[in-house]
């Protein structure tokens, strides 16, 4: 090509959001009227950090140490089914801390 292909374009503009993180009094009220599976999924998510399918995935066997929980797996969006975290190898895992209050 004599001339170059992308001469001209111009580039898509991204603008990052602000991420709001919510107070302990919202986390209080969204417990307050949630169901039982939800109300667990959201205190594992707020104490430790998972994401949404590693947090319904995470059972007390992959307890590690009083601190420290090991996620080895996800329950996947489709098939609702266990599944090997994305971006990982089979057997690969991270550790998500484990505060006292979860």
């Amino acid at each position: 090509m004599a001339d170059d292909p992308v001469k001209g374009v111009q580039e898509p503009e991204y603008v990052r959001q602000r991420v709001v993180v919510p107070d302990l009094a919202y986390l209080k009220q969204a417990l307050a009227v949630a169901g039982d599976d939800l109300s667990l999924e959201t205190v594992l998510m707020a104490g430790c950090g998972p994401r949404n399918g590693e947090a319904r995935a995470m059972n007390v066997n992959n307890v590690v140490a009083d601190d420290v929980y090991r996620v080895h797996e996800q329950i996947h969006s489709n098939t609702y089914r266990p599944a090997k975290l994305k971006h990982r190898k089979v057997r690969e895992f991270r550790e998500a801390p484990l505060p006292r209050s979860v």
